[in-house]
């Protein structure tokens, strides 16, 4: 099983803003491995708009589909996370 991410440290230039731990794994790579190898939906694009880097991580023991990054017709695509 592939690393969910390094451990970044706790010294004041190892954290992000000198207050918050780095982010070492983008969280699209771990939901769009369950909702491709879990769920059976192979459609990133629709959900993430601009993802294009499924890689997987090795949480799910299931078949790969293959991953369709194009957008809803008629749609920017994607769903917007803050």
């Amino acid at each position: 099983m592939d690393t969910a991410g390094q451990w970044p440290g706790l010294g004041p230039e190892q954290l992000f803003d000198n207050a918050n731990l780095q982010v070492t794994t983008d969280f699209r790579r771990v939901l769009s491995e369950i909702l491709i190898r879990r769920l059976g939906n192979p459609r990133l694009g629709q959900i993430f708009s601009g993802y294009s880097n499924y890689t997987p991580m090795g949480l799910v023991q299931r078949d790969d589909l293959t991953p369709d990054y194009s957008t809803a017709p008629g749609q920017g695509g994607g769903i917007l996370l803050k």
